[in-house]
Order: C-alpha cells, then structure tokens, then sequence
C-alpha cells in the first residue's frame, strides 16, 4: 500500500511539472523543438521505467525497492542533464526551457529525490534490527511522521507554498519529501543507538575528584586558548553597528531608541568598562566565562564515564569552528544569551538525574533563572517554561521545599536586575520610550506584508496606513525576508504617542482577515531558525569576518582593527564554511538542530529516559519566542540552537545507563 501511494504522489508530481513545462514551451518555443523535447523527454520516462523494472526482476525482493526508485530517478536526473547539453549545443534553446520553464528547478529537484531515495524505503531491512524495533511501535511512527511533515516543510515549503503558489503538485511533492525523511529519521535514530553503545563499550571508571578538575582545566584551556587566537585576529572584537550602540549605551548610561539593550548586559559592559575601558577587556572576561560554562558542562560527560581524549577532541573542533570562534569574540548580547541558557540547561540536567539536589545546584539555579531572562528580551519566555517545569517537578519530588526556594529567589534577582540595580547603573535620555515599540515593529511590518502580497485589508486598517504614507509606498518598501526599521516614513516616528494601542489593534483585525499572510510574514521573519535550505534572494547575516559594515563602524568605536595573518586565516575558513552547501546549513542554519533535538526526544522517550527532555526547554522556549518576535535573519541570534543542541546531545548519548 505504500508503495501505491507513493507512485501516486511521484506520478501527480511529474504530472504537474511536465504539464506547466509543456504549456510554457508552447509559448516559447518553435515547433519543431517542442516535437524534439516531448520525444527525449518521452524516451527519457520509457528508459527510467525499464530500469525500474529491470531492477524489480534481476534483484532480490527486499531490496528491489531501493535499487529500483533510485535506478528511476537517477535516469531521469541524467536523461535531464543531457538534455541541457543537447540544447545547450543549438544556441540558448536550453536556458529558454530551462529556465523560463521552470525545468531547470525541476532537474535540481531530481537530483536531490535521486539522494534521499538511495535509503529511501529501507524499512524492511530497518524492521529486522533490534536497535530500530522499539520505534515501529505506533505511539513512536506517529511522532516521527509529526516531526516528517514538520522537517518536509523545512526542506520544500518556503518555495512550495510561499513562493509558487499552491498547486496540487506541490502538494504531492510536500507529501512525498515527508515520505522519503522517514527512513532517513529512523536512520539517524539508527546512529543514536550505534553511538549510545559505542559510549557503553568505551566507559570507564568513575573518575576521581582530581581526575575531574584537571578535565575542566583542560578543557577551559582548549577553548580560552583557541579563542584568544580569534580575538588576535578580530582584534578589537568582532564589531558591528549593534555593538558599537551597545558600547556607547554602556559607557554613556543613556538608551539609544529602540535598541536599548537588555539591563544585565548594560551592568557587565559598565562595572568592566570603570576597570579597563577598552573592548579586549571585555571580550577577555566573556571568553573566559563562556569556556567555564562549556568546560563544566563536558566535565560532566567525563563523570558519565566518556573517555577525556574524546572531550579533548570535542572541544578543540568546536572550538575552532569559524562561526563559533567569531560569535564569542564579539561584543554582542548573544553571546551571554547563549552561554545563560547553556547554562540553565546545565542545571536542569543536574535537577532531573540526581536523586538528592545539592546545595550548589540550588545557588546555581538561583542565578542562572535571572541570567537568562535578563541577557535578551526573548529570555523571559524560556524562563518561564522552566519555572513551570520546576513547578510541576518539585510536586513530584520530596524535595521541593529546596526547589521553590531557589527559584523565588531567582525570581527577586529577576526583580533587582531590572529595577533597582538597573537605574542605579545607568540614566535615561530625555526620551523615555522609544518611538515604536517591538511589538509595533512586527505588527506594522505584517500587515504590510498583507499589502505586499494583495489582501484583503480591512477599510479602518488601510485609512490607518494611508495617514502616514500612500499605500504605494507600503507596498514598494516590503522586504519579504527582514524587519527593515528605517523604511517607513518619518512621520511613523510618532505612533506611540499618538496611537499607542491602535496599531496592534488593527494587526489582530488583520489576523482575522488574513491569518495565513500574516504566518508566512513571520515564517519569512524567522527563515534562518526553521529552515533547512537559504532561500533564493535572501540575505543573512552570518558575522562574516569580511563583512565591510565592521571596518566601517571601527572608527566610531575610536579601537581601530590591526588585520594580521591571522585574521587571513579567519577570513579564508569561515568564507569556506559558508561556500560548502553542508556545512553552511549545518554551521549557519538551524533547521536542522531542531529535527535533529526532535528526534532525541524520541529517542528518550524509547529509553524511558523522558526526564531528559527537560534539557531541550531553554532551547524551544527561546525559539518560540523568537517564532513572535524575530526580525532579522542573524545567525547570531539563532546561535544558541547550535550550541545547546551540539552539547546537549553527547550528554544524552553518554547517560543511558543512568536514565
């Protein structure tokens, strides 16, 4: 049965395609080129349908179905590609079909069904492994087909239903992609189990106290050492306008508009700056407490019984990885962010697998609760989740008296942080508020984007736009794929004084109106954190070391940047990060992170080991939050998706036989 439903979806797939090809080459071609393209085209599908029954006869059964549909679309791949040649070879036939067809969209396509299918429909050998057996069950194939249809739409749906429109092919091909990650998912739950026993096989004694300090020195001095080596060759820092804002906010006490930046972030840049006012002081202190988080959290690894010289290795790549090396370099609210919810999560994971909660934990849970809610404005959703888990944890457990206390107790720093420790700190300028409010910003960018893409305003809505700037203009200065904050017209600057609810009031009319709009809009806002693949036309910002925007901000700052071999060699690896397709999604996007800690919530879940799930908290916490509020497609911002999803999951993989 699934085989039939499959070639259903494969036939109204190519169906379509072929069918919007035909009709556009009718328009574009000459007659007797259509005649030619239909009959290769035609023996193209007459070759792929032999080879797929040749190899459903030749072969044995159970591996007919991935000899046979990779056999298929590898023909076809081909048969395309030398169809282009063949074009290409009588003027620019091929880029008029190709092209303005859409074939050329559907060759890349073929090429990429012809990889995911070489594992395709694997599960009858998947069924004869004990590791995979425990997720055939129902309760575990209903989840993954969840997280398919999520992952198929990270893959396909910003060109599938953003960009072409919907049509029922793009529908098959959606249906499809879900179709074919299935085996991959079970696959790479395949590898957690390969990995979970190759930790088991490799375990060693408990180590002693001793063995432990020296582990997290080491490892502290992996990651300082790599670091400052980073700092060397960005020296003064990574520098971008949001940092030299932040510098000037630190050292002057005044809020700069819109971007005044998180208070904790205000205090540490402040009591540094009365020390040494010079950004390497700051950034030395940063790197330094970003390694002890990270130096402590795989220190707990060696506890588990991980072998040290696979910490060591861990550290020293991860370490050295561009974007990671640039990011904690930088004198950004990110950084701390990150490392705030690192460490959270370092403690929720001391809370669930330890049978009497030590005091230590508790001082620890008490300062991490305040640190990630105060280091970015998107803390305070995971803040509150972990509150509440806490809350329902410690009604379990005979230890919540200690629990509750902890966390009111971060709840009263939460308090101190952002009242009177703040004011006491810095001063306001002679602007309380700034203009346009967050919320304001991503509310009058929806419903422009309604105007953008041709909905149905409501009356009132579209006399609100028209008071500030003819619609016209809302509809030329769109961007599809960010928040521009300097787009709109100067007399918008003035909405909070004068219409301090109306705005929201009409994007919540406009919801109702236009509910899907308004989800692409935020969809579009948030791309780089659900998004697998980097749309065409998009732009992100990956903190590259080239970027010209950083030289231009370094006089302002008056720490002038000293470029050194070093800063060549940066420059060379991170620009080779971002050209390779796989690493730029797997370093710079993170789409993937996300399936990737989905399916370690399945795996815990087979193990019985569901306490765990509480590691990944913070980290969809804060991507909801970032879901509502995200406006600009920054790696920086999405960063602690790598961090705690890669540190994370070696933890989870060592401690199977402590769950």
């Amino acid at each position: 049965m699934l085989y039939v439903i499959e070639l259903a979806l494969i036939l109204s797939y190519y169906f379509s395609q072929v069918l919007s090809i035909v009709t556009a080459a009718f328009s574009i071609l000459a007659p007797y080129e259509f005649i030619i393209s239909c009959g290769v085209f035609a023996a193209l599908c007459a070759m792929g349908w032999f080879f797929y029954g040749f190899f459903r006869k030749l072969l044995l059964h159970d591996w007919t179905p991935v000899i046979a549909h990779l056999g298929l679309y590898c023909t076809i791949f081909i048969g395309y590609g030398k169809l282009e040649t063949y074009y290409a070879q009588y003027g620019e036939i091929a880029s008029r079909l190709l092209v303005k067809t859409g074939g050329m969209s559907f060759l890349n396509e073929s090429f990429i069904f012809a990889i995911s299918l070489s594992v395709a429909f694997a599960i009858p050998f998947m069924k004869k492994s004990a590791a995979l057996s425990k997720y055939l069950q129902k309760k575990y194939l209903f989840w993954l087909s969840l997280i398919s249809l999520y992952s198929s739409f990270a893959c396909f749906g910003d060109r599938l239903f953003f960009r072409e429109g919907f049509q029922f092919g793009t529908l098959a091909l959606y249906l499809l992609g879900a179709m074919w990650l299935f085996p991959i998912f079970l696959s790479i739950l395949y590898l957690y189990e390969v990995a979970a026993t190759k930790f088991d096989s490799l375990r060693c004694d408990a180590p002693t106290p001793i063995d432990i300090r020296k582990t997290r020195l080491i490892l502290f001095g992996i990651f300082m050492g790599i670091w400052i080596i980073y700092l060397i060759a960005l020296n003064p820092a990574c520098i971008i306008p949001d940092s030299v804002h932040m510098w000037d906010e630190a050292t002057s006490g005044e809020k700069i508009g819109y971007l005044a930046f998180p208070s904790i972030i205000i205090i540490f840049v402040r009591l540094l700056t009365n020390i040494i006012p010079h950004p390497i002081f700051v950034v030395l202190v940063q790197i330094g407490i970003v390694s002890l988080l990270m130096s402590s959290f795989l220190s707990t690894l060696f506890k588990h019984g991980v072998p040290r010289k696979f910490l060591y290795i861990f550290a020293f790549i991860w370490a050295l990885l561009p974007q990671n090396g640039i990011i904690v370099v930088s004198l950004l609210s990110n950084t701390p962010y990150t490392a705030s919810l690192l460490f959270l999560t370092t403690v929720i994971l001391e809370i669930v697998s330890a049978k009497h909660i030590a005091h230590w934990t508790l001082f620890k849970l008490a300062l991490a609760l305040p640190l990630a809610f105060t280091t970015r404005n998107e803390g305070f959703m995971p803040t509150i989740f972990v509150i509440v888990f806490l809350a329902i944890f410690a009604l379990c457990k005979p230890i919540k008296p200690k629990l509750i206390i902890a966390t009111l107790a971060g709840c009263v720093l939460i308090a101190l942080i952002q009242g009177p420790l703040y004011y006491t700190l810095t001063t306001r300028s002679s602007e309380e508020e700034p203009a346009i409010s967050a919320a304001q910003h991503l509310a009058i960018d929806g419903i422009q984007s309604v105007v953008y893409f041709g909905g149905n305003l409501a009356p009132e809505t579209e006399a609100y736009l028209e008071s500030f700037a003819p619609i016209e203009y809302w509809k030329s200065t769109y961007a599809i794929y960010k928040i521009d904050l300097w787009k709109w017209p100067s007399s918008f600057d003035s909405v909070r004084a004068k219409h301090t609810n109306t705005l929201i009031e009409h994007y919540l009319k406009t919801l109702v109106r236009e509910p899907f709009l308004l989800i692409q809009n935020r969809l579009n806002n948030a791309d780089l954190m659900w998004d697998i693949a980097q749309p065409k036309g998009m732009y992100v910002q990956r903190l590259s070391i080239s970027h010209d925007i950083i030289e231009e901000y370094d006089f302002q700052l008056k720490f002038p940047r000293h470029e050194n071999i070093l800063t060549t060699i940066a420059k060379i690896a991170n620009s080779v990060t971002i050209a390779i397709p796989l690493t730029d999604i797997l370093l710079y996007r993170a789409g993937a992170h996300i399936i990737f800690s989905m399916l370690f919530c399945v795996y815990l879940c087979a193990h019985k080991m569901r306490k765990y799930m509480a590691a990944f908290i913070p980290m969809f916490g804060s991507i909801l939050a970032l879901l509502i509020a995200m406006g600009w497609p920054d790696f920086r911002v999405v960063w602690f998706i790598f961090v705690i999803s890669t540190f994370v999951a070696p933890y989870l993989l060592s401690c199977k036989k402590h769950g």
